[in-house]
């Protein structure tokens, strides 16, 4: 005999994890009866929920639930007291899951964050720190060959006395003063 085992989890698990189902991949809400069809492309939250079969009536309003108590954080589920008021709840900062006291044992509620939320925005630029002190000065390289004599007229070489002494500079000469 064989069996079609879907892929399934709680609403929130689906929420949390977000996936992108294959193209025909069945994602079933154990929770809430619904599932969504992959399209192999579009992530959970984008996938519309499936064709759902005929309702029934409404039935009659249930009694209220009881509430839950928010005590605090625990590191870990290691960390969660030894018993505690029935409904009592811990988060485990670890993983995000709630933990609910039952009157017998830590039942675990599943991640307790919803989805992540848009972008804040940018923060100001923060002022420049002091510039950092001057690194050690490198080794000498080796001299260079020689260059190619340029053309006449379009560099000039020279000192700086020499250089000084020339009257009228022509705007074309590439001046060279070394010394």
């Amino acid at each position: 005999m064989y069996a079609i085992r879907i892929r399934r989890g709680l609403a929130n698990e689906w929420l949390y994890d977000n996936p992108i189902l294959l193209e025909g991949e069945i994602g079933y809400e154990i929770d809430s009866n619904k599932f969504k069809v992959g399209d192999g492309v579009s992530d959970w939250v984008n996938l519309p929920y499936g064709a759902e079969g005929p309702e029934g009536p409404e039935g009659p309003t249930g009694p209220p639930g009881a509430s839950v108590i928010t005590k605090g954080t625990v590191s870990t589920f290691a960390d969660l007291p030894g018993s505690a008021a029935v409904n009592d709840v811990y988060i485990a900062e670890d993983t995000l899951h709630g933990w609910l006291w039952n009157g017998t044992s830590w039942v675990d509620l599943g991640p307790l964050q919803g989805p992540q939320g848009d972008p804040g925005p940018a923060g100001e630029d923060g002022t420049n720190g002091a510039p950092g002190l001057p690194g050690d000065k490198g080794d000498k390289g080796d001299k260079g060959d020689k260059g190619d004599t340029g053309d006449a007229g379009l560099w000039w070489y020279g000192t700086q006395a020499e250089y000084d002494a020339i009257g009228v500079k022509d705007p074309d000469t590439l001046y060279v003063v070394s010394g």
